[in-house]
């Protein structure tokens, strides 16, 4: 059984890559290449995190 109005939209929205580009900081990342993050070592953690860890043990980290 489904919901009555799944597969419905509720009118347009920009979707999150399209609202950063739309944003204020769009320009940062003609000056910092791993923007949004704010240097390399910070973007090695991020990538290490997403391709080691799952979305729970990731939350648990980040409440350290």
């Amino acid at each position: 059984q489904y919901h009555p109005t799944s597969g419905h939209t509720h009118g347009l929205s920009k979707n999150t890559l399209q609202r950063i580009q739309d944003g204020k900081y769009n320009g940062n990342g003609e000056i910092n290449m791993y923007w949004p993050f704010p240097d390399h070592e910070e973007w090695s953690l991020g990538k290490f995190l997403a391709e080691t860890l799952t979305r729970t043990q990731i939350n648990a980290f980040l409440k350290l």
